[in-house]
C-alpha cells in the first residue's frame, strides 16, 4: 500500500507550527503539540502541549495538557498539567493548572489556580502580579 493509516496520533509530538508572519483567527484544535510563533486570535485547543515562542502573540483563551509561554498571551490558559512562563514571556489573563512556574523575568497578571481537581476542587486560588522577578500575591 502507499499509503498507510496512522495507528494513532502522538499527543507530545509536534504536528502545528504557526510560523512568523502567519496570523492565524478563528477555533485551532490540534490532536498532537503546537508551536505559535505567528499571531493567533480565538481559541487554542490542544491535546498535547502548546509552545508560544518568543516572538509569538496569542490573543486566544488556551487549552492543553501543557503550556509553555516564551512569547505574549492576552487570554485564559487552561492546563491538565503545567504551565511555565519563561524569562521572556508575558501571561495577561486567568490559569488554571496542576502545576504553574514564572522563571524570573517573566510577567504574569491575572488570578492563578492551582492544582484542580476532577471533581472541581481547588487546592489554592491567588490573584499574582509578577514582573522581572518581583511578586505581588494575595491569598482568596
Amino acid at each position: 500500500m502507499l499509503f498507510k493509516r496512522k495507528k494513532g496520533i502522538d499527543p507530545m509530538k509536534v504536528d502545528t507550527v504557526i510560523g512568523e508572519g502567519t496570523h492565524i483567527e478563528g477555533k485551532i484544535v490540534s490532536q498532537a503539540s503546537m508551536h505559535v510563533h505567528g499571531e493567533t486570535e480565538g481559541t487554542i485547543e490542544g491535546v498535547g502541549q502548546i509552545y508560544v515562542g518568543e516572538k509569538g502573540i496569542v490573543h486566544s483563551e488556551v487549552m492543553a495538557q501543557d503550556a509553555f509561554v516564551a512569547g505574549k498571551v492576552d487570554g485564559n490558559v487552561k492546563t491538565k498539567g503545567k504551565l511555565t512562563i519563561h524569562s521572556t514571556g508575558t501571561l495577561s489573563g486567568d490559569t488554571i493548572s496542576q502545576s504553574f512556574s514564572i522563571e524570573e523575568g517573566g510577567i504574569f497578571l491575572g488570578t492563578s489556580q492551582m492544582g484542580g481537581r476532577e471533581d472541581g476542587a481547588e487546592r489554592s486560588s491567588q490573584t499574582s502580579t509578577q514582573e522581572a522577578g518581583k511578586s505581588k500575591t494575595s491569598e482568596k
